[in-house]
């Protein structure tokens, strides 16, 4: 779908772009200028900043015909605007509550928790081990070598299955769902492909879904618990991202906070949304607060003031793997001039990004996300 008008939208533009857009030039507008090392952090934008922003969405959603947007802004190492617009479904109106899919926003957080994961536990795997030392639940084939965790998160193991189309949302509990185990996912099944190393390790980089289903099985082998299980007690529980969840079915007390997908405006898809039983790789439902608690988590890291990650691990975070433009979970960049971490998707009528800058000699953080 275009749009067209004046000023930004006076070319063909795709709503999603028109709305990234928007949120990025508000905030942008917003922020005054940061005069080189005269402050360790710079004012917050205030309300004025905030007011900025909200009339852009508003212009934005109507010149798109978007049905909700949800954001949230960070600026100087915290919350500073979260807000949402338009209907979350055909009867509802969205709010800053409202859960949406995360979509590939879900793999920066399984690349905390794989992180967390290589933190403590007690076999011994490390980023840069190889992984087939420590597989038991799913394996790799024989003669497979050079995978590690630090490869299946930056997507340089040679993994394949870029990504999943989930499985339309008609079960509300367990009794009458119908979606495959995590061993039928990496072994295949209709709807996923069977996941293998395609491609020479650590040579070439290519999105891989698949490789975030290995790291899931790894995960849960390292530690003895659940991936799902894991993240839940160990990353969402620690950093208060309460109103963050998953599964097939979505648990129940989550169900009535979730935003439809919609195939155009006004019109709701007719399952409401689509499953996605592959937790690491595309599972999480949130909220743009949610999000940025998870990006703050990484920036505290960075300056030594982690919850669930050591300094060490945001610095792998944030870090090229095999020399290529991509971290774990995310797309990086130069630290003076692009958002250090990015991830940026649409699947199943949605659509994500999440950014966050820090800058670790200043120790300022900024970030946005959008979710629509």
């Amino acid at each position: 779908m275009t749009s067209a008008g004046t000023g930004r939208f006076s070319r063909p533009t795709s709503r999603g772009r028109a709305l990234r857009l928007s949120v990025q030039g508000a905030a942008l507008y917003a922020g005054p200028a940061i005069a080189a090392a005269q402050s360790i952090c710079p004012p917050d934008p205030g309300p004025a900043g905030a007011a900025a922003i909200e009339a852009a969405i508003a212009t934005a959603m109507s010149a798109c015909g978007v049905p909700s947007i949800s954001y949230a802004l960070i600026s100087c190492g915290k919350i500073f605007a979260a807000n949402a617009h338009g209907q979350a479904s055909p009867t509802v109106a969205a709010t800053s509550s409202t859960l949406y899919q995360a979509a590939s926003i879900s793999k920066t957080l399984a690349a905390v928790g794989g992180l967390y994961a290589a933190q403590n536990n007690a076999k011994g795997l490390t980023l840069d081990s190889d992984v087939t030392a420590f597989q038991t639940s799913w394996k790799l084939p024989s003669g497979a070598s050079g995978v590690t965790l630090r490869r299946l998160l930056g997507m340089t193991a040679g993994a394949n299955v870029h990504g999943y189309p989930g499985y339309a949302q008609t079960c509300t509990s367990s009794a009458n769902c119908n979606v495959p185990t995590l061993i039928e996912i990496l072994n295949g099944c209709p709807g996923s492909p069977a996941v293998e190393i395609a491609e020479p390790v650590g040579t070439s980089w290519a999105y891989s879904g698949g490789g975030y289903e290995i790291a899931e099985s790894l995960v849960g082998d390292v530690t003895g618990i659940a991936y799902g299980d894991l993240v839940q007690e160990k990353i969402l529980a620690a950093l208060g991202m309460t109103s963050s969840t998953w599964g097939a079915p979505m648990p129940q007390a989550f169900q009535g906070e979730a935003a439809y997908a919609y195939v155009k405006p006004g019109t709701p898809t007719s399952t409401q949304w689509n499953a996605y039983p592959q937790l690491a790789a595309a599972g999480l439902w949130t909220t743009p607060t949610d999000l940025a608690k998870l990006l703050l988590e990484v920036a505290n890291a960075l300056a030594d003031g982690g919850t669930v990650l050591t300094t060490a691990s945001a610095i792998a975070m944030v870090s090229p793997v095999d020399n290529f433009q991509y971290g774990l979970g995310g797309a990086i960049r130069d630290l003076e001039q692009q958002p250090p971490l990015h991830e940026e998707r649409r699947e199943s009528r949605f659509h994500q990004l999440a950014r966050l800058l820090s800058h670790p000699r200043r120790r300022r953080r900024a970030g946005s996300i959008h979710q629509l």
